[in-house]
């Protein structure tokens, strides 16, 4: 996501789905992820506009 800031990208699991979403200035991302099980953003890291997202999986 080059060109984003952190603050502006916006990052949600929902049952069974990774959703990310990013929009600054003219520039607009959006991506959605469906997930093998439920789960849970762990740890989250931005750097050089390259996203990376560590999931832990819920014990549902």
């Amino acid at each position: 996501m080059p060109g984003v800031t952190m603050e502006k990208i916006h990052i949600a699991v929902k049952g069974r789905s990774l959703e990310v979403s990013a929009k600054e200035g003219g520039k607009r991302y959006k991506k959605e992820i469906p997930l093998p099980w439920h789960g849970k953003v762990a740890k989250e890291r931005y750097q050089n506009g390259i996203l990376e997202l560590v999931l832990e999986q819920n014990d549902h």
